[in-house]
């Protein structure tokens, strides 16, 4: 009788055990297949806002249908609790986020989603903590049935030994319900592992102490970081890889989550010595002594603020361009009164010692004028091609450095005996030589060495060679690979535009040319620039007053 009350008291116990934990899994399956069917759904939302595919619109409408169809199964599974306050709570949660979705929609506009994104983190967190009670739950049936299993063994053991048959079968049962249980820890498992790869799959994601101590972090994290393991970065403070200029916005920020306020901020990190943009979004998670714990989801940004910057800088271009030709009008006019106000006054004054002068100003006003046809011609998408004679090029910039550079920098100017033929804009050509000889004399405040050399082309490389070297403060290894870009410049404010070395750069390419610089902090500057030279069989055949451009001749050295 004693044996019967104990079997029957024990099986029980164990059908009880087992039908809570099939009840368990079926919460926790159920979970993630509503999870999972609304993670769907929000993909497809978000991806006809940004297409505007019909396909997109279907798929969320069925999406909406399916998790909808789960809430309820999950209600129904749920139905053996006496406390439903989370699964109302994420039906509610999930209903006011397809009510955003659909508010979206009808509005069709692509709006910001932050609102959104909060919602349906809020929405990750409670599935998150649903499933952690029903895991909970799952681990205390586990250990009751296993501790009811050996109390069943040990009491079998004394009361039942001379009733082996009662004790085998018994035995097979509790083998049967052991072996279910271990099964059962083994999908627990899975689902866990299931859940860390959801974890993994999202951005970088960090759980943070008051103290701004990292706690966790996920695998995108650690590649954002560029670290080797999570090691390196559990236990260290995260304030100190905020840039300093950031650093009071990021306290406060966290400050604020861990009073329970949730928020969103953009800043800038050092990851291995290198300045990144990040946008993070924290939420507070609740702990059980009533503080709260900063769980912060973390995008690189840096392409996007790159792009955006660029996109600028184009704007700013195509505003240049699209005034250019206005802009040289007017100045054209401006220049008109200033060329005829000296070619008077060399009328007017024959033998005056001023002559040189008054050739200088009519000479840039010229090239001024030049300069001014060239971008009108430019606007009007006109390119004039012709013979370029460098050496009177490099004449008039020899002229231009005597008469302006200080007398604290020393000229050197030597031409090779044969150039060879160049075909391009002589207007452009000398611009470039304006540009590199002026930043020269920037570089050399204190004063300094010069040196012009226009290197003829051989059999082998078909360019000729414009060497302009100084010997002023040099360029930082950290600057030579932005000096082309356009509006990058290290001078003062109103002391350079940023668009010298840009312009010539593309005047040069322009020409099927490139140029090359080498620099060293400290010894100076060299620029090289290399033109292509045209193929000719004879020179008599060229108009007789450009033979003297591919001639031979040599510029004074200075």
């Amino acid at each position: 009788m004693i044996n019967a009350i104990i079997y029957y008291s024990n099986t029980f116990k164990l059908i009880y055990h087992q039908h809570s934990v099939n009840q368990a899994l079926q919460v926790i399956s159920q979970l993630e297949r509503t999870l999972w069917e609304f993670n769907n759904t929000q993909i497809s939302f978000q991806t006809y806002l940004v297409t505007n595919n019909q396909s997109y619109l279907s798929d969320y409408t069925v999406g909406v249908e399916q998790t909808n169809t789960s809430l309820k199964q999950l209600d129904t599974i749920f139905s053996y609790a006496n406390d439903k306050k989370y699964i109302n709570l994420l039906q509610d949660k999930i209903t006011n986020s397809f009510n955003l979705f659909e508010s979206q929609i009808n509005a069709n506009k692509n709006q910001e989603l932050l609102s959104t994104e909060v919602l349906t983190r809020d929405i990750q967190q409670l599935f998150e903590k649903i499933k952690a009670n029903e895991s909970k739950k799952l681990q205390t049936v586990i250990k009751a049935s296993q501790i009811s299993f050996v109390h069943t063994i040990t009491t079998f053991s004394i009361a039942t030994f001379g009733n082996v048959g009662l004790v085998v079968l018994f035995y097979l049962l509790l083998r049967s319900a052991k072996m279910h249980l271990q099964v059962t820890e083994r999908k627990l498992a899975s689902c866990e592992n299931r859940l860390q790869a959801l974890m993994d799959a999202s951005e970088c994601v960090e759980l943070i102490a008051p103290d701004t101590t990292l706690l966790e972090i996920n695998a995108n994290g650690i590649k954002m970081m560029k670290a080797l393991s999570a090691n390196e970065l559990l236990g260290k403070r995260v304030d100190t890889r905020v840039e300093r200029e950031y650093y009071r916005a990021f306290a406060a920020l966290h400050e604020s989550v861990c009073r329970g306020n949730a928020g969103t901020l953009e800043f800038e990190i050092n990851v291995q010595g290198t300045r990144r943009w990040v946008k993070t979004h924290a939420v507070p998670l609740s702990c059980e002594d009533g503080s709260f714990l900063n769980l912060s989801v973390t995008r690189d940004i840096t392409e996007e603020k790159q792009l955006f910057s660029t996109l600028l800088r184009f704007q700013r271009l195509d505003t240049i361009g699209s005034n250019a030709g206005g802009i040289a009008h007017d100045l054209n006019n401006v220049l008109s009164p200033i060329l005829l106000s000296a070619q008077l006054l060399r009328m007017k004054l024959p033998n005056n010692e001023y002559s040189s002068l008054l050739t200088t100003l009519e000479n840039n006003v010229k090239r001024g004028a030049n300069l001014i046809k060239q971008i009108l011609l430019f606007a009007r998408g006109v390119d004039k091609q012709t013979l370029i004679d460098l050496k009177a090029v490099f004449s008039d910039v020899e002229l231009f450095i005597t008469q302006t550079f200080p007398k604290s920098i020393t000229c050197q100017i030597s031409v090779s005996p044969y150039l060879g033929c160049v075909m391009g804009n002589t207007t452009q050509i000398h611009q470039v030589l304006m540009n590199l000889v002026v930043n020269a004399r920037d570089a050399m405040p204190q004063g300094g060495k010069l040196t012009l050399h226009l290197n003829g082309a051989d059999t082998e490389t078909n360019f000729v060679i414009i060497t302009v070297t100084d010997t002023g403060i040099g360029i930082p290894a950290s600057n030579l690979e932005h000096i082309f870009e356009p509006f990058f410049t290290t001078k003062e404010v109103g002391k350079g535009t940023g668009l010298g070395l840009s312009t010539t750069k593309s005047i040069i390419k322009n020409h099927g040319g490139f140029i090359d610089v080498h620099s060293k902090v400290g010894e100076g500057t060299c620029f090289k620039v290399y033109l292509p030279v045209i193929k000719t069989t004879s020179t008599h055949i060229l108009p007789t007053q450009l033979t003297s451009s591919c001639g031979t001749g040599i510029l004074p050295v200075q």
